[in-house]
C-alpha cells in the first residue's frame, strides 16, 4: 500500500500542532496555563472597569494597568511569533511531499530529502483531521488529511499503526 501527501502548511496547521503538542505532552499543564490566562484576563478587565467607574486615574494605578496590558500583549505576541516562524521555516522549504510505502517514509522538498524507518517514530497522535508522527519528544511530521493526494487518510491510521507498532493516540480538547 502507498500513501502520498503534499504538505502545504497553513497557520491553522501550525497553531493546531502546538495545541496538540501541549495536550499530548502535558494535558494538566495545558489546562492550568489556560486557567491562569483566563484569570489574568478577568483581573485585567475587572481592574479596568473599576478604574473607569470610580474615576481613579492616579498615575501609579494607570501605570500598573498599562504594564499588565503590555505583559499580556507580549505573551500573545511571543506565541504568534513562534507559530509564524515555524510556518515560515516549513514553507521556506517548499511543498513537502511525504510518501509512505512498505519500507518507510520519504519526505521530499525543494532542498531537502529525508528517509524515515517506521521504527524511528516514538509516538503518533491524531487530532482534528491531522496525524502527528513524532520523531522525538519535540518534533513531529504534521500530515493533514486535506494534503493526501494518494491513499485514503482514514486508511493511513491503521497502516501507520501496523508499520510502527505504535497505537495512535486521539487527542481531545
Amino acid at each position: 500500500m502507498r500513501f502520498m501527501a503534499k504538505m502545504d502548511y497553513t497557520l491553522k496547521d501550525i497553531r493546531q500542532y502546538w495545541k496538540v503538542h501541549q495536550l499530548f505532552r502535558g494535558k494538566a499543564l495545558y489546562y492550568i496555563s489556560w486557567i491562569l490566562v483566563a484569570a489574568v484576563l478577568v483581573v485585567v478587565v475587572s481592574l479596568g472597569v473599576l478604574l473607569v467607574m470610580n474615576r481613579i486615574f492616579s498615575g501609579d494605578l494607570i501605570w500598573y494597568y498599562v504594564i499588565i496590558l503590555a505583559m499580556l500583549a507580549a505573551y500573545w505576541a511571543v506565541r504568534e511569533i513562534r507559530v509564524r516562524t515555524n510556518l515560515k521555516t516549513l514553507t521556506g522549504q517548499g511543498i513537502i511531499t511525504l510518501t509512505a510505502e512498505e519500507e518507510g517514509l520519504h519526505a521530499q522538498a525543494d532542498a531537502l530529502s529525508s528517509d524515515y524507518s517506521y521504527q524511528a517514530f516514538q509516538d503518533i497522535a491524531r487530532y482534528n483531521g491531522a496525524y502527528y508522527l513524532y520523531i522525538d519528544k519535540r518534533r513531529a511530521l504534521i500530515v493533514p488529511d486535506r494534503c493526501f493526494t494518494e491513499g485514503d487518510p482514514v486508511a493511513f491510521g491503521p497502516f501507520i499503526e501496523e508499520k510502527t507498532g505504535l497505537r495512535i493516540r486521539n487527542i481531545g480538547g
